[in-house]
């Protein structure tokens, strides 16, 4: 068998965010896996690719059986995945899987259809396995192209022009519970790129009073000041969920930082008070059995891709447009 492109992985159509969590690989730990795969039977190059909404291993193979074996050992050794776990996971080669790649380094295979973040993964993943030194001359190539094409769509297309985010969606499901959203109070939990789109989405539609907390001080009081919030102690947290109308929750944390019994003394405190809290990290910041409690309105990575495919339909035509351009530059590569 000749050498040949692979992409082995789950995604949110595959599986739901409880399976997605389970193989969610940190970013410290990916230079392991990076260095493990890349030292394991039929595989010669590999990049690591995951999102909260997908891990995938990217392989050259010079074996493709034998390298899909060598990632499920790797997937049982350091997340004990069983038989039914592996079928959520795809398997592709050859032109499949760079028409995957190139799909998704272009978002056309993203939950929110057209978002610009997962272009942003595909190049830090690549460049963090290039310094690892798992990519050679093909790998190299491929994700180059990858990258060159998701511009090339963005250019020749209004691919990605009106997106309907998860951010967005936040704002949706949290007038479907508080209905005018006016005067509500806002705490955001993580300050990445994802609680700066809520804040900024959320602010548009009337909340006010937005705090921010983080893990690292310096990076909430970053994201106040850019957002024109305000910076408030982590510890803290369980006092400010007392007053919050709305939480968004998206830390890189790999347990839960709220769990049932939490925030079942917090509804009590707040007399069943309506709090929605909105939780889009993967591994989930919040126990989902919070769904439970009387009072708070828990929803996840799930729930919100239902509001975001509802809102997708406008993108459809520049979506057509972007796959065309996507299919041709698969045969042109393979021709090269």
């Amino acid at each position: 068998m000749e050498p040949t492109l692979a992409v082995i992985g789950l995604d949110f159509r595959t599986s739901p965010v409880g399976v997605r969590e389970r193989f969610w690989i940190s970013e410290a730990r990916r230079d392991e896996t990076l260095h493990h795969l890349v030292r394991s039977e039929g595989v010669e190059e590999v990049v690591v690719l995951t999102s909260c909404n997908r891990t995938e291993f990217i392989l050259w193979a010079s074996d493709v059986p034998t390298a899909a074996n060598s990632v499920l050992r790797f997937l049982t050794q350091e997340y004990q995945i069983k038989l039914c776990e592996w079928s959520h996971f795809y398997r592709l080669m050859d032109d499949l899987a760079l028409s995957h790649l190139l799909r998704v380094a272009s978002s056309l295979d993203s939950m929110v259809v057209g978002e610009p973040e997962i272009t942003d993964l595909v190049r830090e993943a690549w460049l963090q396995a290039h310094e690892a030194g798992t990519t050679g001359r093909f790998l190299d190539a491929v994700m180059q192209k990858a990258l060159a094409v998701s511009e090339r769509t963005r250019i020749e297309t209004a691919f990605g022009s009106s997106v309907a985010s998860v951010p967005f969606a936040s704002v949706e499901l949290s007038k479907a519970v508080l209905g005018d959203l006016a005067g509500c109070e806002v705490l955001l939990i993580g300050a990445g790129k994802m609680s700066e789109l809520a804040a900024h989405y959320l602010n548009e539609a009337g909340a006010g009073n937005v705090k921010v907390m983080n893990r690292t001080p310096e990076r909430a009081q970053e994201l106040a000041r850019k957002i024109g919030a305000k910076a408030v102690s982590y510890e803290d947290r369980l006092l400010h969920l007392k007053t919050a109308d709305i939480l968004v929750s998206s830390t890189a944390s790999p347990q839960c930082i709220l769990s049932r019994e939490e925030a079942e003394s917090i509804a009590h405190k707040r007399g069943r008070k309506p709090l929605v809290m909105i939780d889009i990290a993967v591994p989930r910041d919040i126990d989902p059995q919070v769904r439970d409690v009387e009072g708070i309105y828990l929803f996840d990575m799930d729930d919100l891709e239902q509001i975001v495919q509802r809102n997708a339909v406008g993108q459809l035509a520049a979506a057509e447009a972007a796959e065309k351009i996507v299919q041709a530059e698969v045969q042109g590569f393979r021709r090269k």
